[in-house]
């Protein structure tokens, strides 16, 4: 049986609120608040912060530790977010590698990066980008939802 309160309602709150150690894998968990300023925190299975790194840019959805020990991070650049629906979510505009002393070893931007990226193994990076596509292609494509079409640079309401 867990330690931990199986009420949700009373575990709706931010930090670190249930910890069974006799259940839980041990190790660390990294984390950016998504409204927060970019920084990057590494806390322990108590919930201390073991390492923090201050970024250039606020969170984009995804970064983790590479095997070097360097921090691989997606960064949100805060233009063009009314691109269509949801973009303003799912948008991230850099990847960028920082030390374990948030030095930056170098960054890319892509006005067209979406939400994820990876470091290859051979060190390139492969970013998934999303852009609009060109009306006479859009016109081929079968099926969606009407009244959800991208036209002329806005996005019609469903």
């Amino acid at each position: 049986m867990t330690i931990v309160d199986q009420q949700k309602i009373r575990r709706s709150r931010t930090g670190l609120i249930a910890h069974d150690p006799a259940l839980a894998q041990p190790g660390y968990t990294l984390f950016a608040p998504m409204s927060g300023d970019g920084t990057v925190y590494l806390i322990d299975m108590s919930g201390e912060v073991a390492h923090s790194w201050k970024m250039p840019h606020r969170p984009g959805l995804y970064g983790y530790l590479l095997d070097n020990g360097n921090l691989f991070y997606g960064g949100k650049i805060m233009d063009d977010l009314g691109r269509f629906e949801a973009w303003a979510r799912f948008k991230a505009g850099a990847a960028l590698e920082v030390d374990w002393q948030g030095r930056v070893l170098w960054e890319v931007k892509h006005p067209d990066h979406n939400h994820d990226g990876i470091r290859l193994r051979n060190s390139n990076v492969m970013l998934i980008c999303q852009k609009p596509l060109p009306g006479e292609f859009a016109a081929k494509v079968q099926g969606g939802r009407p009244g959800t079409e991208y036209d002329n640079g806005k996005m019609d309401a469903p």
